[in-house]
């Protein structure tokens, strides 16, 4: 069994405060798995249902936030809850807007809500998602968190929210490590690891992989003058530029697999087909070799 868990305040007025994170994502969540959580028990509006064979209860306290813990503490004790079978979402105002973090326990921080919770289970050894609202600038902390979330807010929080949904889903089929390295990685850092891992080739004897601007650089400077050197160097003016992308002329460093000593260079031309320079060194069979990767990768 798991319950999962969003802080906020009940009523009409603050429901799409700042405050109210924990609530938002937990009416995602509940949408999600087509939940109704109206069932008014243990200070708390609540449903259940099952998850690939895992109960599942959704927890919405109704106590007023700086009292959340009074309804948790009785959720817990009915259903012989261990603090791993609690997942707790809610706003935090020292986290950068639109933020995600999960954790598998920790302090309350300046979070009322949740010192309330962690006195009264006595324990904070529970998983937990953090959403950030950011800070309230020069508006008193009270008024900034119980205000109403701006158009322009939104576009920042909402997709905070249900990825924290995601999280809370993640985190109940699979466990908080699972949760956490979904969560904490931003979707930025993601698609750039993405790209990283995507842009090496690895051959029968041959890695390649996308040159950075320094490489490209060091490449071009020592190359003696001519079509190579030209052809580089505005390939270097390009990525310098941010043009190479839109020309599609993408340079490639070329090393062997044993040693990993370099072994020549290569781009691929407007026309989508690869260009590819090996060193004198180089066995002249390997150049076949990174041409049909190269090609390969660009179909």
């Amino acid at each position: 069994m798991k319950i999962i868990c969003g802080l906020g305040n009940p009523g009409k007025q603050y429901e799409y405060t700042h405050h109210n994170m924990g609530f938002l994502a937990l009416d995602e969540i509940a949408g999600r798995l087509g939940v109704s959580v109206k069932k008014l028990k243990f200070k708390s509006l609540l449903g259940e249902t099952s998850l690939f064979g895992e109960k599942i209860v959704l927890v919405k306290p109704q106590t007023f936030m700086n009292n959340s813990g009074e309804a948790v503490r009785e959720v817990m004790n009915f259903y012989k809850a261990g603090p791993e079978d609690l997942f707790i979402i809610y706003d935090d105002i020292d986290m950068e807007r639109g933020r995600l973090r999960v954790r598998a326990s920790g302090s309350s921080g300046s979070h009322n809500g949740m010192k309330s919770v962690i006195y009264q289970l006595r324990y904070d050894n529970f998983p937990r998602c953090r959403i950030g609202i950011g800070g309230s600038g020069n508006v008193p902390l009270i008024s900034f968190v119980l205000s109403q979330i701006s158009d322009e807010e939104a576009k920042v929080l909402m997709p905070a929210v249900s990825k924290a949904a995601d999280a809370a889903i993640v985190w109940a089929q699979y466990g908080i490590k699972a949760a956490m390295d979904f969560a904490n990685v931003s979707d930025e850092t993601r698609k750039e690891k993405a790209e990283k891992k995507n842009s090496v080739i690895k051959t029968k004897d041959l890695i390649i992989r996308r040159m950075s601007e320094r490489e490209l650089e060091k490449y071009t400077a020592g190359l003696p003058e001519g079509g190579q050197k030209d052809t580089f160097g505005a390939l270097l003016r390009a990525c310098r530029e941010d043009t190479g992308e839109k020309t599609g002329m993408t340079p490639f460093v070329i090393r062997m697999k044993s040693g990993g000593k370099e072994a020549g260079a290569a781009y691929i031309g407007e026309d989508g087909n690869p260009v590819v320079y090996m060193s004198e060194e180089a066995d002249p069979s390997l150049e076949e070799e990174a041409k049909a990767a190269l090609l390969e990768k660009n179909d």
